[in-house]
């Protein structure tokens, strides 16, 4: 059987905790488990020298030990473990933090059901591309190529990637990548980046409606050039960032 994904769960409201575990253990179809709770950063950081989790999903404030410090922490001695922060809009600050210690996912209280599900199949997603089984002896078929191309830029679309970059760590040519990538996705890689980006700063503006716009541009794989990504999202919505956050809280 496949070993199951241990996930622990940090978060000083215990009426909030106890409903995200109920919510984890429902997804049985998942393989995933919960090892353990903590109500505090310290607390969490002890669990895992026994527990050994791949997932710890944190909140940010919380007494003894923020999440942000438990991140740091127990990076500098468990670089495999993946993280889902918890943030409120209050919290921005304190979540942009976080994600510039790239964590995997981050979420808005209250949870929701499917959010939550969505973070956690992403993290799995990923893990198995961080950890990939050897490649067999034999030619991969397009689908398995373009698969891991997808799961691959999903990972990374944050980062300054190209098509030959791409080409010299799965062994194609750039013109054979962008073929079998278009056949299977109907976008060209390059394409395929865009849309992730302008989808997470969507996400972004729908929900930190107070954040600047240099900054979304910067959580969504733009840099400093906020120009550029102004233009881009103008191009592929047909409205300006500030605009669609305008409609987005209508």
């Amino acid at each position: 059987m496949e070993n199951k994904t241990k996930i622990i769960v940090v978060e000083d409201e215990i009426l909030l905790r106890k409903n995200i575990v109920k919510k984890i253990e429902a997804m049985a179809d998942l393989n995933v488990s919960v090892v353990g709770e903590a109500m505090d950063g310290q607390t969490a950081y002890d669990m895992i020298k026994t527990a050994y989790p791949d997932i710890i999903l944190t909140d940010i404030r919380m007494p003894v030990m923020d999440g942000l410090t438990l991140i740091k922490k127990t990076r500098q001695y468990y670089a495999d473990i993946s993280y889902i922060i918890l943030s409120s809009y209050s919290d921005f600050e304190y979540a942009r933090q976080a994600i510039s210690l790239r964590v995997s996912e981050y979420l808005l209280k209250p949870v929701k059901e499917n959010e939550l599900r969505k973070a956690i199949i992403n993290i799995i997603g990923r893990k198995q591309i961080d950890n990939p089984l050897p490649l067999p002896d034999r030619e991969l078929n397009h689908s398995e190529i373009s698969q891991y191309l997808v799961e691959y830029i999903k990972l990374h679309y944050k980062e300054t990637i190209s098509l030959s970059q791409l080409s010299i760590k799965f062994g194609y040519s750039v013109e054979y990548l962008g073929k079998i990538f278009k056949e299977r996705i109907n976008m060209t890689p390059s394409e395929y980046i865009t849309y992730l980006r302008i989808e997470n700063a969507k996400n972004i503006l729908s929900n930190y409606p107070d954040m600047d716009i240099y900054k979304v541009a910067e959580m969504s794989g733009y840099g400093e050039n906020c120009y550029y990504f102004c233009r881009m999202f103008k191009l592929k919505t047909g409205l300006k960032p500030t605009e669609f956050r305008r409609l987005s809280r209508k």
